[in-house]
């Protein structure tokens, strides 16, 4: 996702503390390896402590990779920046490319651009939530989805086999929520009833971080 804030400037991606959060919940998640097609500014990967051992990143604008490559090879330490040169991460190719990795070993990591209430982000027309909510879904093997949290988010993502998260987030003195919605290898998409032809939210686990 990306962030306008009053004075104009524009980034990509999570706040370090939301990223921190999030980056908590992915590394209790044990994989082999980590696909994230939405990579932004990569700020849950570049907060992340434990990498799999092989990772696949992109993101549709080369100007956010080139920024990524900036960020952790322009410094004394060049452990991650070693990291992410493995990972060779690429641009401009769609992010369902990427979902062809999946495997019960792999953990998929979704932030795709998504409208807030309260701040300036892009509309989701784009990428649509309910798309997204599908194909993560359908995946066989982990993945974690983060977006802004209201009623359709919640409809579409909080719903069994997912565990939603509230991730808790500051921006111009305002404080909001976004959700993240986990899912691990080997949990089954069915099993819930169905009402007016949507499967019914058995129960919303939110936990407040």
């Amino acid at each position: 996702m990306v962030f306008t804030s009053k004075n104009g400037d524009v980034w990509g991606g999570q706040q370090p503390r939301a990223a921190r959060q999030i980056a908590s919940h992915l590394e209790k998640i044990p994989a082999e390896k980590y696909v994230e097609p939405f990579l932004g500014h990569g700020m849950v990967y570049r907060s992340l402590r434990r990498h799999a051992p092989k990772e696949i990143l992109s993101d549709l604008s080369c100007k956010q990779v080139r920024y990524v490559k900036g960020k952790l090879c322009g410094t004394k330490d060049q452990t991650k920046c070693h990291i992410l040169r493995k990972a060779k991460p690429t641009c401009g190719r769609d992010w369902k490319d990427f979902l062809k990795h999946d495997s019960p070993k792999t953990l998929t990591y979704l932030d795709p651009p998504y409208q807030g209430s309260n701040i300036n982000m892009y509309k989701d027309k784009d990428v649509p939530l309910q798309e997204i909510a599908e194909k993560a879904r359908s995946l066989i093997g982990s993945v974690a989805v983060s977006y802004s949290n209201n009623p359709r988010s919640r409809a579409l993502l909080c719903r069994k086999p997912f565990r939603c998260h509230l991730v808790h987030k500051n921006l111009n003195a305002n404080h909001f929520t976004e959700l993240l919605a986990v899912k691990k290898a080997g949990r089954a998409v069915g099993g819930q009833r169905q009402r007016n032809g949507l499967d019914e939210v058995d129960t919303i686990r939110l936990t407040i971080n």
